[in-house]
């Protein structure tokens, strides 16, 4: 059986996962520009929630059989990159505070 289209919530993944990483350049811009700690955190709690909710629509996505499944698989791939490469951040940030690396 031939897939037609392209999954509508694959597509929804994949778009929020691209607003995500926007997300992750902003707040990355935003800490290296000194900006105020609210601003810069609430940057990281919107990006995480954009990336969460953008793998969270994916992964359903990936489980069609009637629809094509490219936007999903690269919506959850770059979806999950984005949590990851933010919980590293914020650890290594926590650890760079606590040795008084970071000032």
């Amino acid at each position: 059986m031939e897939r037609s289209g392209h999954s509508t919530l694959g597509i929804i993944s994949f778009a929020f996962s691209l607003l995500g990483a926007v997300f992750v350049l902003l707040w990355i811009i935003l800490a290296g520009l000194d900006a105020d700690d609210a601003v810069v955190g609430l940057a990281v709690i919107l990006q995480l929630f954009i990336s969460v909710v953008g793998t969270g629509l994916g992964l359903p996505a990936l489980f069609t059989t009637a629809k094509k499944r490219l936007f999903a698989i690269l919506g959850v791939i770059f979806g999950v990159a984005e949590i990851a490469i933010t919980l590293g951040l914020l650890v290594a940030g926590m650890i760079a505070m606590a040795t008084g690396f970071a000032s």
